[in-house]
């Protein structure tokens, strides 16, 4: 007996150290408590130091958890057994989570004597349904943004369960549609609804499947959905439903067709371009042309089969050697493209462009080359036309800039409020002023009292009627401080996309005016009294009235 006791004893060990569970009794009345050594493993600590203490063994409960781990035996103390899921730290600063089971034990007068209970180490399992509930949650936000649903089929109910993403998939409010099979047909495109029945009648005999349909459009586009099934098996291994997943592919698929619409439009314009296309195989030294080819080279009568040694009396003179080093010496990149020029039977001269491809074996070896030609010597010529047309112009706008910079002339454009837009490089020369000194800056600030209103005048003719031609004489400031007198013209080009603005052109006739000043007092003074002269007076006065004259006399 005592053997067996032993045996059930040593059963009962493994058996808690299995199942990750311990047992614990409180001896109310002698305030110990003595657990088994699975308690000790789960708390990481040793019977020595607990020592029969409930305070000790209280410790381990995580503070947030020990008030609850506290009422809970207050109220088994009065008869209620508790089941609780709290968190304890071990010996060794780990956090456990633990499931607390207990029940009072009471004495013939129905006072507690003792409590008993287990611990299950249950840290695996929570840490289990933490990761599950929150990849649960990443499992969702995925299949939205994969736009993938899930849905399931009672074969024997006919009924349909889908989830929120298929709902979103399909267009389907929930509240709106039946749970039988034939409702969720009718959101089928018709011509498509064949398909998903035969899916579904292989798939209850057994068969994966794997059906592209389209959905009933909304708003008058189509809606592709890929879905794949397979049975569900009872434990009979019958067909009881089917379950699986389905796909919103409606943005591919809008993709694909796009691009063989492009591919179409492409073959087209490779017709309409003239662009050929060939084949070499080096084993058999033939070279496959197609029509295009044909057509570039100005051959007529032809067979697609053509020997290259035939046709290299084509290729300009000059160019042979790019052809014979190519197939001589194949190039080891797999995309290749160049140019050469060939002689055609009609004896005009054309550029052509070549890409190529080269095919190898498994060893490496080039078999064959293939590619497409295309007649570029309308593209090469406009080419040069316009690296001509672009030197010229190029040539005339330097011209044009030396003559500007050299001008006795200063050019620019002012906004309607006055503000300098641009302003040529005569403006250093002329003003003293560096061009980016008076870029931004308004031209009033040059002038000063009456050539200010004078300017301002212009500025309003000019804006009021576009199409007259202002020009005036207005006395500015130098970077000097010095005062010159200037020649300025205004046209209004605000309409003008290269312009925008007013053009101002001016010119310094500070030494002009000096000079012309100079010319009237000489021509109007005697020379040797410096006196006004008399007879240019009586002559003056004789022309305007002679009346006049004999008044005075």
């Amino acid at each position: 007996m005592e053997k067996r006791l032993d045996m059930l004893e040593e059963n009962l060990i493994h058996m808690q150290e299995l199942l990750s569970v311990g047992s614990w009794t409180y001896d109310i009345q002698k305030n110990e408590i003595l657990c088994t050594e699975e308690i000790y493993r789960i708390f990481e600590t040793t019977a020595e130091y607990i020592d029969g203490k409930l305070n000790r063994f209280l410790d381990f409960f995580d503070p947030q958890d020990r008030e609850l781990v506290i009422k809970t035996y207050e109220e088994a103390l009065k008869g209620k057994e508790y089941n609780i899921e709290v968190c304890v730290i071990t010996a060794r600063g780990r956090k456990k989570y633990i499931n607390k089971k207990a029940r009072v034990l009471f004495n013939e007068d129905r006072n507690p004597i003792r409590i008993i209970g287990t611990i299950e180490d249950i840290t695996k399992k929570k840490i289990l349904e933490d990761n599950l509930r929150e990849t649960g949650k990443d499992l969702k936000y995925s299949q939205d943004i994969a736009g993938i649903g899930r849905f399931k089929y009672d074969a024997i109910k006919d009924e349909v369960f889908i989830s929120e993403e298929a709902y979103k998939i399909c267009n389907i409010d929930p509240l709106n549609i039946k749970t039988d099979l034939e409702s969720y047909y009718k959101i089928v495109l018709e011509e498509d609804r064949r398909i998903l029945e035969k899916a579904k009648e292989q798939c209850v005999k057994g068969q994966k499947f794997k059906v592209k349909i389209r959905i009933n459009p909304k708003d008058g586009v189509f809606k592709y959905i890929l879905v794949k099934g397979e049975p569900q098996l009872d434990r009979d291994n019958k067909v009881v439903g089917i379950i699986g997943i389905i796909q919103d592919i409606t943005e591919n698929e809008l993709l694909k067709i796009d691009l063989e619409k492009k591919n179409r439009n492409l073959i087209q314009a490779q017709h309409i371009s003239q662009i050929g296309s060939w084949e070499l195989d080096l084993n058999k030294g033939i070279r496959y042309w197609s029509e295009g080819m044909f057509k570039i080279y100005g051959i007529k009568e032809h067979s697609n089969e053509v020997n290259y040694e035939e046709i290299f009396k084509f290729v300009h003179p000059e160019d042979l050697y790019k052809i014979n080093n190519y197939l001589i010496n194949p190039p080891k990149e797999r995309y290749t493209v160049g140019e050469y020029r060939i002689i055609r039977t009609d004896g005009k001269i054309r550029d052509i462009y070549c890409l190529t491809e080269v095919a190898f074996d498994d060893n490496g070896k080039i078999v064959s080359i293939c590619g497409t030609i295309q007649d570029i010597t309308e593209i090469k010529e406009m080419s040069r036309k316009i690296e001509e047309e672009k030197r010229i112009i190029e040539s005339q706008k330097r011209r044009f800039e030396f003559l500007i910079q050299n001008s006795n002339d200063c050019l620019g454009i002012i906004s309607p409020e006055g503000t300098i837009l641009y302003s040529s490089s005569a403006v250093e020369r002329i003003s003293g002023y560096k061009v980016e000194e008076v870029l931004n800056k308004n031209v009033f600030d040059y002038l000063e009292g009456d050539e200010k209103i004078k300017l301002k005048k212009m500025l309003e003719a000019v804006l009021k009627n576009p199409d007259i031609h202002m020009q005036g004489e207005l006395i500015v400031k130098s970077k000097s401080s010095k005062k010159m007198c200037i020649e300025i013209e205004l046209d209004n080009h605000i309409k003008e996309p290269s312009v925008e603005g007013i053009v101002i052109n001016w010119r310094d006739i500070t030494k002009e005016k000096a000079i012309y000043k100079e010319i009237e007092y000489i021509a109007n003074h005697d020379n040797l009294t410096k006196l006004p002269r008399t007879d240019l007076l009586f002559s003056l006065i004789y022309k305007e009235d002679y009346k006049c004259i004999e008044y005075l006399l």
